[in-house]
């Protein structure tokens, strides 16, 4: 966390200084910190950024809520998983080292992200199928957009009947209205839905586009509520900060303030066989890390590259604790535009850019 801090600061500092010889430092020592801080990431336990509640009986959760300093602080007093950690570290930078002065990964990087500047069109359409095949999900499973928000059998064919509309693509502004307001229903009754606000942010972002191609009212020429739209330079910042808010608050939520949650999953699938550290290393890890997506998530620092580190993760995660794909699906979609966008308005990438 101090280190997260101290970055943020420098960040801020540096960038506003009128010394040159301060930025060319800058400059150069960001470069290989920033990919060090990515690659770090990349590398991770696959556990980081699930959400607990999904594998986890809500009666065991209940028995071990709680913060619990001690358990953390167990953490950092194993002397061979510091050994283990830090010499992962020095891998990882000489790595990142390597990738930054390898002319043909770079090439091919650049190619990548022109590649996924071109994909723009294909996005109100990404944003469709992921929201359709979500309420779906939750309404034939009788949750209310989470696999955690249980026993909602009054939302069960309302959210089928939206899910529909969204794959065909009929009424599809007063359908995105609806699921915003349904979101915002179980947010309030549940605030445990703040971790699923890549639905929200997605249904939020529809608004930028009213694209109804392929669809019902295209075909037909149905338009309604044509006045409720978002300009366009406001779809990075809207799924940034959605994204970044719901990463720090598992992290927090999840990790650090409610660690016997993660040490529960930790021990059910033997997860210290997979890395061979202390549970408490993973739960401490797993919570640094999935806060530290979160915040270069919110600030737009290496948008696209920290966008597929999280979606290689979670990833990883889903397929390992066989989870439902519904509850996931959001997720991957809005990381995948993020990827397609960048950072955009109020980013650090956008700032660099200017400059």
């Amino acid at each position: 966390m101090i280190i997260v801090v101290y970055f943020l600061i420098i960040t801020f500092f540096c960038s506003n200084s009128k010394s040159s010889g301060i930025k060319l430092c800058y400059n150069y020592g960001m470069k290989y910190f920033s990919h060090f801080l990515i690659l770090l990431a990349s590398i991770v336990p696959v556990f980081a950024s699930a959400h607990v509640s999904y594998v986890i009986k809500k009666e065991d959760m209940v028995r071990v809520a709680g913060e619990n300093p001690a358990y953390l602080e167990h953490a950092l007093s194993i002397p061979m998983d510091w050994v283990l950690m830090i010499g992962t570290a020095v891998l990882v930078l000489a790595v990142a080292i390597f990738c930054n002065k390898n002319k043909t990964i770079i090439k091919f990087l650049n190619k990548i992200k022109d590649k996924l500047s071109s994909y723009h069109e294909l996005i109100p359409w990404i944003i469709r199928l992921a929201l359709g095949i979500s309420l779906l999900g939750a309404g034939m499973s009788d949750v209310l957009i989470s696999p955690t928000y249980t026993d909602a059998h009054v939302f069960s064919l309302i959210q089928i009947t939206l899910g529909f509309f969204f794959l065909s693509g009929f009424l599809l502004i007063p359908t995105t209205i609806t699921s915003i307001l349904i979101f915002l229903y179980g947010l309030f009754t549940n605030s445990y839905l703040i971790g699923n606000m890549d639905f929200l942010v997605l249904a939020v972002s529809f608004l930028v586009f009213h694209s109804a191609r392929p669809g019902v009212d295209d075909m037909f020429g149905i338009s309604m509520f044509k006045f409720i739209k978002i300009d366009r330079k406001y779809l990075a910042p809207i799924l940034r900060l959605g994204l970044g808010f719901a990463f720090v608050y598992l992290a927090l939520y999840e990790k650090l303030l409610n660690p016997g949650f993660s040490d529960l999953v930790v021990h059910q699938y033997n997860l210290a066989s997979i890395v061979p550290v202390d549970p408490s290393m993973w739960v401490l890890s797993a919570g640094l890390i999935e806060l530290l997506l979160g915040i270069l998530i919110i600030i737009g620092f290496y948008t696209r590259t920290v966008a597929f580190v999280a979606f290689l993760v979670i990833s990883m995660t889903f397929f390992y604790f066989k989870e439902a794909v519904y509850s996931h699906v959001t997720l991957f979609s809005a990381l995948a535009i993020l990827a397609i966008e960048g950072g955009g308005l109020w980013s650090v990438d956008k700032k660099l850019e200017n400059k």
